[in-house]
């Protein structure tokens, strides 16, 4: 579950998709549209692939700072888990992290790399959030691990 944005949503869709495992596109605009365009593809493979594009907007309504941030409580409902890669304390991420946190699903967080790029992954892992390594092996066998006891 993600929101076809650009950066790590593409890659977690693209992932799954890789992996043939269905996966979900919470977007913030209507469906008439795909936003951000270059996703176009992308959402297409998706849906072929046995997965969904989902949004509560109507089908014209564009995309806005506010529905993006709206949508991020339903990506949080419908994942088992939420897992932090990176985000400054004001990045649309931490709003995913706060509905998560309402909801009392589990969060993970990558350790920070760097304190000045990673302040929502500190924020999310000093109210919580268990930490994940940066090496995607290890982070990989955390998460393995960790959803067995889930």
């Amino acid at each position: 579950v993600s929101g076809l944005a650009r950066g790590i949503d593409t890659a977690a869709h693209e992932g799954a998709l890789e992996a043939g495992t269905p996966t979900l596109a919470y977007v913030g605009n209507g469906l008439a549209t795909t936003y951000p365009p270059e996703n176009a593809d992308l959402a297409e493979r998706i849906v072929a692939g046995g997965g969904a594009i989902l949004s509560e907007a109507l089908p014209d309504e564009p995309v806005t700072k506010w529905s993006l941030v709206r949508r991020d409580r339903l990506q949080a409902a419908h994942a088992v888990a939420l897992v932090l890669v990176q985000s400054e304390l004001d990045g649309g991420a931490m709003h995913a992290l706060a509905a998560a946190r309402r909801l009392g699903r589990p969060r993970f967080a990558f350790e920070p790399q760097a304190a000045a790029t990673f302040g929502g992954n500190v924020r999310a892992l000093a109210e919580g959030a268990r930490a994940l390594p940066w090496d995607a092996r290890q982070a990989a066998e955390a998460l393995t691990h960790l959803a067995a006891d889930l």
